[in-house]
């Protein structure tokens, strides 16, 4: 399914996204929006209707491959209803509009933490060459015939196990540390279900609403070090000499919970991992970004800036239930010379 940012749905999913995150910052919501919600009532809908419609679909594939397979007296074809995310949610859910919203849940989840993400870890990239130059040089050791112009056939799927390339690995793992997608999670005790004490003696009665930040989980001193604030991807190899090259050590879950744990553990992890690698190993050995700044200016490949005495600002987060970057990180992109 292609969905381009321009799309009415994407412009109304990043607008019904944006309002909610700033919810969490108006206790008085309910009586304001009464005034200035209509946006967000048409956003929400909009966003709505595209779940239903998934829905739609996906009932009127399944209804016509039956009615094929009833008229012509052969048998359903096995990929007919299954095979896919939404099957499986409409066999195991009887309510469509349940599905739609589960389906928007799914969508959501990998649409916009991915791209978020790996915009994260460019910018990181960016503001600090000597990480970049490291990721290439970890490519070109272990994918060689990527540095001469032969990609297509080098990225196959044996070469881009994340594992294969540990410190690529490690980058994408410390912009997530450093930005994680999701900043904070959400959950309420069952309702309907007996209290719970956590494993430290805290009692959570029922219905009771826990809120845990991941961005300052993530930069904990007693976790990552007292430089748990700096851009460091070799923090998440291990340091054993005795073999050649390092290894990528992941920190528990629960340490590191930005794929969340135990059985909410992210569905989409080893898949994210992967994309995320494939990404950085495309983009970075075979084009070269500089970072344009407000003013026009663009930070050279070098990390000096065009302009003199200009020091780069941080860029900063959307107000949203994820981690977009405001304004997106402009660049001037130019194919990189593979013999530099």
């Amino acid at each position: 399914m292609e969905i381009s940012a321009s799309s009415p749905f994407s412009r109304a999913f990043d607008h019904a996204s944006s309002h909610i995150g700033l919810r969490f910052q108006n206790p008085l919501y309910r009586l304001t929006e009464v005034f200035s919600g209509s946006d967000f009532r048409d956003s929400l809908a909009t966003v709505k209707q595209f779940g239903r419609q998934i829905v739609s679909n996906a009932r009127r594939r399944r209804s016509r491959a039956a009615f094929e397979s009833l008229i012509t007296d052969d048998p359903i074809p096995e990929d007919a209803f299954g095979g896919t995310l939404i099957d499986s949610l409409i066999e195991s859910l009887a309510d469509p509009l349940v599905v739609a919203d589960a389906a928007l849940n799914f969508l959501s989840a990998g649409r916009d933490t991915t791209a978020q993400s790996l915009t994260w870890t460019l910018y990181a990239l960016l503001r600090h060459r000597t990480a970049l130059e490291d990721l290439r040089a970890e490519v070109t050791t272990k994918i060689p015939d990527v540095v001469e112009n032969d990609a297509e056939a080098a990225l196959d799927v044996a070469s881009l196990q994340p594992t294969n390339l540990p410190l690529t690995l490690a980058t994408f793992y410390e912009a997530l540390r450093l930005h994680p997608p999701v900043p904070f999670e959400i959950k309420q005790t069952a309702t309907d279900k007996p209290p719970v004490t956590l494993p430290d003696g805290t009692y959570l009665p029922p219905g009771a609403v826990v809120v845990w930040c991941i961005h300052a989980f993530n930069r904990a001193r007693e976790v990552f070090g007292d430089d748990s604030h700096l851009f460091r991807p070799r923090r998440w190899l291990d340091d054993d000499r005795s073999r050649s090259g390092h290894n990528f050590t992941p920190k528990s879950p629960f340490e590191f919970p930005v794929f969340n744990g135990g059985p909410r553990a992210c569905l989409g992890k080893k898949m994210a991992e992967v994309m995320a690698v494939w990404v950085l190993v495309r983009i970075c050995t075979e084009w070269e970004f500089d970072e344009v700044l407000a003013d026009g200016y663009a930070a050279t490949s070098n990390g000096n800036v065009q302009k003199e005495h200009v020091l780069l600002p941080d860029r900063v987060s959307a107000n949203s239930l994820t981690l977009p970057m405001e304004g997106g990180l402009p660049c001037r992109v130019r194919v990189r010379k593979q013999s530099s």
